[in-house]
């Protein structure tokens, strides 16, 4: 008799969606162990109805009894009867899929995924999952530009003997903004790209002079002007999870970093025409870290640290100097700017706020 008293009060107890804090008290509490095992067969039906249809006045009497018949707190007890009868479809399929083969259901399991119906995803949740992040943050390393042109004269101010270029990215700092999608194969396993945008500091200097035949400089000027430089990057991207606990996760990632870097236009002198800056494209392999945390049903916060090996990032350099026609004591623009260092790395950190789908 005592099985049964057991039976009767933990299927009621657990069916009616509490957690495993109101099953102790209840248990602890003997009279309403002896109420339950009173009830008879028409009493547990009528219980039944009252969930399907809480909102009568007569099922919430009756439902606000049973609370009390089972120590459980009224209020909160039939608030809660009244959503899950909101969403009868849902918690039916949910009750269905829990049910074990001798038509008993699964009393932790189900309690777990009534309690966690309106939790944070967490980590068991995400795989097979698009995730749509927008992020920000800064460019550090090689992401500002630098582009310097002259051209050198003869006497006769007419003709030209050099044309001189240095085009090169070098050391500074910039901002980012980029949009990530990426979608959760397996729990470790991820795919994802990369499209954002990469902006600098363009570092613009031009000038002219005018030689005799012995290389001495009659006249010369310079311009300097600092503009924006702006990128285009496209990132395809590979994850692997290192770290997953409840709604905070660790993942390590590589990519293949693509640059697409704008032209410029220079602006011509009254008497001088200079050479125009081309585009290009440079292209890397990144790696990285990054976090993520769980927020709200489907909410994410990120964090990622991504560094960059940018292979084919060259100086593009012109002069009379590098031609093979070249011959010792020939004249070629002189006075040039000191060339800025250059180290093939980008540093990306960004913080990012996406949503799952």
């Amino acid at each position: 008799m005592t099985v049964l008293f057991h039976y009767l009060l933990t299927h009621y107890a657990f069916a009616d969606g509490f957690n495993d804090a109101y099953d102790e008290e209840v248990e602890e509490q003997k009279e309403y162990q002896e109420a339950l095992q009173e009830q008879d067969e028409s009493y547990r039906n009528t219980l039944e109805a009252c969930k399907e249809t809480p909102e009568t006045d007569e099922c919430q009497q009756f439902l606000i009894q049973h609370a009390v018949k089972m120590g459980l707190d009224p209020d909160k007890y039939l608030e809660y009867i009244q959503k899950k009868s909101k969403k009868e479809d849902k918690v039916v399929k949910n009750r269905t899929e829990l049910m074990t083969p001798n038509g008993k259901s699964n009393r932790r399991t189900l309690n777990n995924v009534i309690a966690n119906e309106n939790k944070p995803e967490d980590n068991s949740q995400r795989t097979k999952k698009l995730l749509v992040t927008v992020q920000g943050g800064l460019g550090i390393g090689d992401v500002s530009r630098s582009y310097d042109t002259r051209v050198g004269f003869l006497p006769d101010a007419e003709t030209i003997f050099d044309i001189y270029e240095y085009d090169t990215f070098f050391p500074g700092t910039g901002a980012t903004v980029s949009a990530l999608i990426s979608y959760k194969v397996t729990k470790r396993i991820g795919v994802g790209v990369q499209v954002g945008i990469l902006t600098g500091a363009k570092e613009l200097s031009t000038g002219w002079q005018m030689q005799e035949d012995d290389g001495s400089i009659i006249q010369e000027d310079s311009f300097q002007q600092v503009v924006t430089s702006t990128s285009t990057l496209i990132e395809p991207r590979l994850y692997g999870t290192l770290l997953s606990i409840s709604k905070f996760s660790l993942d390590a990632f590589t990519g293949l970093y693509t640059r697409m870097y704008d032209s410029y236009t220079v602006p011509d002198a009254l008497t001088v025409n200079y050479s125009n800056q081309p585009g290009g494209l440079h292209y890397g392999a990144t790696f990285g870290l990054s976090t993520a945390v769980s927020v709200g049903k489907s909410g994410v916060v990120s964090v990622e640290l991504p560094w960059t090996l940018v292979i084919n990032q060259q100086p593009y350099e012109r002069s009379v100097l590098l031609e093979d026609s070249y011959v010792e004591g020939d004249p070629y623009v002189r006075g040039t700017p000191d060339r800025p260092p250059y180290y093939k790395q980008v540093l990306l950190p960004k913080i990012g706020f996406g949503n799952r789908f």
